[in-house]
């Protein structure tokens, strides 16, 4: 059974869920307050226990900072009051020995262990009408430290590919049997028409002429069998 403790410091209002801190022993202590039966108070025709099912009470100590949990009882004194009790009382309503008594009409109890801890009204006749409720406070698990993920291998770069050496044109020399065709005989420097060297042609029908006309003959029969020897092959 969770440590009950009467803090004044603990806020409390008339919302479902409020802030409540304290300071014990030089402890920073932070947690979570809830209105038993939230609008209806602490009161006769309500279902307690219905209510806290509907609640997830944690108390936690990690790194020394202490998360608690707050429950506000709001009720006209005249009429109620809150009796902590065991487990054993609870069941059977024995309001005759209760652990703690609150009867301020503005309750703030807080858990600060986790386990199951009982209330009862100890009015008579109160507990037996249903005014009583168990709350079960679980122990809520330290959030483990970031882990730093391990770093991604780097990926393997290739090296660089070696650059191919430039394409060489391929040059055939001439087949060997590629005959040797002789050039022909130059022919003569017959110089500028009024310069020196540059014959003088005979008239057209001339004897010079013909003659001339028989070299230039006999010329093109020199030249022509090369030029044929040449397209042969």
């Amino acid at each position: 059974m969770g440590k009950l403790l009467y803090r004044e410091g603990c806020s409390f209002s008339h919302g479902k869920e409020n802030s409540c801190s304290d300071n014990d022993d030089h402890e920073v202590c932070f947690g979570a307050g809830y209105n038993v039966g939230e609008s209806d108070g602490w009161t006769i025709g309500v279902d307690y226990n219905q209510w806290a099912s509907t609640k997830k009470f944690q108390v936690s100590d990690t790194l020394g900072i202490r998360r608690r949990t707050c429950l506000f009882f709001n009720y006209i004194t005249m009429l109620h009051n809150v009796l902590q009790v065991t487990k054993q009382d609870y069941e059977s309503c024995n309001v005759k020995s209760p652990v703690a008594t609150f009867a301020s009409g503005r309750d703030s109890i807080t858990l600060d262990k986790a386990g199951h801890s009982y209330f009862a009204c100890g009015f008579p006749g109160h507990c037996r009408a249903g005014l009583r409720v168990a709350i079960s406070a679980g122990a809520s698990s330290s959030q483990s430290p970031d882990v730093p993920s391990p770093p991604s291998t780097p990926r393997e770069i290739p090296p660089p590919r070696t650059p191919s050496a430039p394409c060489q044109p391929n040059f055939q020399p001439p087949p060997s049997g590629f005959p040797n065709v002789p050039l022909p005989p130059a022919f003569p420097n017959f110089g500028t028409p009024s310069g020196p060297g540059f014959p003088y042609l005979p008239p057209f029908g001339s004897g010079a002429s013909l003659h001339s006309s028989n070299l230039n003959a006999a010329m093109l029969g020199v030249i022509m069998p090369h030029l044929f020897a040449v397209f042969a092959h």
